[in-house]
């Protein structure tokens, strides 16, 4: 699989969160911020949950919560997880410039897979610090999708 980051990115912890979208697992390697901070310590309470907005190239949602934002001008990029407002999550899969607060990046898939499972709906994700596990990642869980649509439709034929 293509990834998005073969290399840490500058800035970056070692700390990992996931984030769930559907049946898919993406990671999430937090940056060395005050807000990715603050955010890693809300999942280590427990597992959070934001509806989400498609915005064109991003997905957005509110965390519920203001968290310390130190914005500088970004230019953002597909895999990049970002801090809008003080309290919007975003979880981009196309590119834009603005003013945010980097939160980390996704390590686990590669940009055209991103704009897959992300793009032209709204979706609702899960920032979990535990392990996924079983979970597929996207592209397989993508085609387990297909491969049962065609057994229904062939039992459907039978």
């Amino acid at each position: 699989m293509c990834s998005l980051s073969t290399a840490a990115f500058a800035g970056a912890t070692n700390d990992l969160i996931y984030v769930r979208v559907g049946d898919a697992a993406l990671n999430l390697r937090l940056s060395d911020t005050e807000a990715a901070k603050e955010l890693k310590a809300m999942v280590d309470e427990k597992d959070v949950t934001v509806e989400m907005s498609d915005n064109v190239f991003e997905q957005y949602g509110s965390l519920g919560k203001n968290l310390t934002s130190d914005d500088v001008s970004i230019a953002a990029k597909a895999g990049d997880v970002l801090l809008y407002n003080s309290r919007y999550i975003c979880i981009f899969y196309g590119q834009n410039t603005y003013r945010y607060t980097r939160l980390g990046r996704i390590e686990n898939v590669g940009k055209n897979e991103l704009k897959e499972l992300l793009a032209g709906k709204d979706i609702t994700i899960t920032l979990t610090k535990k392990d996924p596990g079983e979970i597929p990642e996207p592209k397989t869980a993508l085609a387990l999708l297909f491969l049962t649509a065609i057994l229904q439709t062939t039992r459907i034929i039978l």
